[in-house]
C-alpha cells in the first residue's frame, strides 16, 4: 500500500481520469479489450513483437489504442515527442499501420492519456500521418538496430547479475563475495 506523498500524488493525478476516460462515452455495445496481448511475427526483421496496450476499443471501423501514463511532472510531452518519451507508442504506430488488428488502418489512432497532479490530458497520434510513421520508425530503429544486428550475443554482466536467479550457473555473471548470487 502506498502512503504519504506518493499516495497524495496518485490521488491528485487520478482525479483527472473520470473526465477523460473513453469508457464514459462509448456505447454499451462497444468492443473493448483491457490489456490485450498483441503478438505479431514481423517477417521482414524475423522478429516476434509482443505488445500490451492499456486499452483497445473500436471507434466505427478503426481501433483506438489507449495508453495511460501518470507523472509528477508539470510539463508533459506532446505531439511527436510522445514517441520519444514512450517508445511503446512507436511500436503501436507500426502495428496499427501494418494491420496487426483488423479494421481500417486509416481511421486507427493512438490516444495517450497523461495524468499529473495538476492536469489530465489526452494527445492523439494518427498512424495514417506520414510524419508520425517516420518518427516512429526512427524511434524503433534507434532501440533495436544494434540488438537486431548482433549475431554474437556477447554477455554484458552488470548490476542485474546480483539479482538474477541463474547467476550461480552463469560463467559471465559479475558477482563478488560481497554480492553473492540470488538463490531461488
Amino acid at each position: 500500500m502506498t502512503t504519504g506523498e506518493e499516495a497524495q500524488v496518485g490521488h491528485d493525478a487520478l482525479r483527472w481520469h473520470p473526465g477523460i476516460c473513453p469508457l464514459a462515452t462509448l456505447p454499451p455495445d462497444a468492443i473493448v479489450r483491457v490489456e490485450p496481448k498483441i503478438t505479431v511475427h514481423d517477417t521482414v526483421s524475423d522478429t516476434v513483437v509482443i505488445a500490451n496496450p492499456d486499452l483497445l476499443y473500436r471507434d466505427c471501423d478503426g481501433w483506438v489504442w489507449r495508453e495511460v501514463k501518470t507523472t509528477r511532472r508539470r510539463q508533459l510531452p506532446d505531439g511527436l515527442g510522445l514517441l520519444q518519451a514512450f517508445p511503446q507508442l512507436a511500436v503501436a504506430v507500426g502495428l496499427l499501420w501494418q494491420g496487426a488488428l483488423p479494421g481500417n488502418r486509416d481511421t486507427a489512432r493512438i490516444e495517450v492519456e497523461q495524468l499529473s497532479p495538476t492536469q489530465g490530458i489526452v494527445d492523439v497520434l494518427v498512424p495514417a500521418d506520414p510524419a508520425v510513421r517516420q518518427v516512429a520508425r526512427q524511434v524503433v530503429a534507434e532501440l533495436v538496430t544494434a540488438w537486431h544486428d548482433d549475431s554474437v550475443a556477447e554477455p554484458r554482466p552488470g548490476e542485474n547479475c546480483r539479482t538474477c536467479e541463474v547467476s550461480s550457473w552463469c560463467p559471465s555473471a559479475a558477482l563478488d563475495e560481497q554480492h553473492p548470487p540470488a538463490t531461488g
